[in-house]
């Protein structure tokens, strides 16, 4: 009955905490789960229940699984404890003693399987009690340090102490026999993971205290801030109005060539087309290309490409005549212009105009002179049920295409049933 009680409740206790780190992915949780289950087993194994009833036809296993989920026990013990009592935070030397034993404990994992039993059982029980001495000293290190949970923590391995303590003294026949002695390790250990596990659900709500603390400060600070900026605001209103006005520019402007970026364009893509759609009038969109680009950066230099770009861009820019016109930098060496309330001959009229101005302007960087011609790809429609913005940029990109393909340095034009 005792050891129903026991497995049965270490495995009832290792799978709630288990669906607990499903939930919140705090590996506290799988941590301390690989622990309560490592103890389990390496219990259920020196006892001779892993034989009876996982594994009765391993016998070389069994003599094995004993050494292997013990060590697991030291490795899944010093794990949860650097990561629940944080001991890198306040006792970083200490934090490095701990890994080594970790590490060591890994290594007998390993060794089980090809040192001699005996020696292999020796080094295994010194690196346990290494490592569940480690766990102690660091608790009671944690409990001095005040760290959250460190008093449960300490507690849970002090029970477990106990049981063994008592068993010990059970088989040097200096305390009576009884059922209390005879399981004194399977009762502590149970205490450990009922105590463990709630050090885990306090350490949840002593952070979510702290976080609540944070947030109630955090909240009040901001109010002070707010009066204090209430009492000044007056004095100060034109100056952010116009501060908040320049990053708004700032935000919308490509940094290189002074024209719109992409987000902007986006934007303004999106507010043209509901426009549009609502009063039945024409959208266009066009995408320019500056043809052999590459050959810029790679005869002249980037900072001769970068200073190619701005000039386009300029010529781009002064193609334009309506202040409702948008000209973006769309990426790279590519530029879009959107026009509003504009059909496909009077896009093409634009897209002539700026290729032209591109084609007759001569860029002087360095004392290099250098000429470049844009390939551009128009494409119109009245927007409405029928088509979408992306279609509309996709059939502006296909024209941009046949544009390249057909030599370069020219408009081809779509319109977007």
């Amino acid at each position: 009955m005792v050891q129903g009680v026991y497995f049965g409740g270490v495995t009832t206790i290792a799978l709630y905490n288990l669906l607990i780190f499903f939930v919140l992915r705090d590996r506290n949780y799988l941590f301390y789960v690989a622990f309560m289950i490592s103890t389990m087993l390496a219990m259920a194994a020196q006892q001779g229940l892993a034989f009876r009833f996982l594994w009765p036809d391993a016998t070389r296993w069994n003599d094995l699984a004993i050494l292997f989920f013990t060590s697991c026990t030291g490795v899944f013990a010093i794990l949860f404890t650097l990561r629940f009592l944080r001991v890198q935070t306040f006792a970083p030397a200490l934090a490095r003693v701990l890994q080594v034993v970790m590490l060591l404990g890994v290594v007998m994992m390993a060794l089980c399987f090809v040192l001699d039993y005996r020696v292999n059982a020796i080094l295994t029980l010194v690196n346990l009690i290494a490592a569940v001495s480690l766990a102690v000293v660091t608790g009671i290190i944690a409990l001095i340090k005040r760290v959250p949970s460190a008093q449960i923590y300490l507690l849970a391995w002090t029970i477990l102490l106990v049981g063994a303590g008592v068993i010990s003294l059970s088989r040097l026949g200096m305390v009576q026999v009884n059922v209390v002695t005879e399981y004194a390790v399977q009762l502590g250990s149970l205490l450990e993971a009922i105590l463990l596990s709630l050090a885990l659900a306090d350490r949840i709500n002593t952070e979510r205290r702290l976080r609540y603390q944070a947030q109630t400060e955090a909240l009040q600070a901001s109010q002070k801030a707010n009066l204090e900026l209430e009492a000044r605001v007056r004095d100060r209103t034109a100056e952010l109005e116009q501060l908040n006005r320049r990053l708004q520019h700032l935000s919308e402007t490509d940094q290189l060539t002074g024209l719109a970026n992409r987000r902007y364009l986006e934007q303004r893509l999106q507010q043209e087309w509901e426009r549009a759609s609502r009063n039945g009038s024409a959208l266009a969109f066009l995408l320019v290309d500056v043809d052999h680009f590459k050959q810029v950066n790679d005869r002249y230099g980037h900072p001769a490409g970068d200073a190619c770009l701005q000039q386009v861009a300029k010529q781009i820019s002064s193609g334009l005549r309506l202040s409702s016109d948008v000209a973006a930098r769309y990426g790279g060496e590519e530029f879009c212009l959107l026009l509003p309330n504009t059909d496909c001959d009077g896009a093409k009229v634009v897209a002539e105009r700026i290729r032209r101005s591109v084609e007759n302007h001569v860029i002087e960087v360095d004392n290099a002179v250098i000429s470049v011609t844009i390939s551009i790809g128009v494409s119109c429609c009245v927007p409405g049920s029928a088509n979408s913005i992306e279609q509309l940029i996709k059939r502006a990109d296909e024209t941009l295409y046949q544009s390249k393909q057909s030599g370069r340095n020219q408009v081809t034009v779509a319109r977007l049933d």
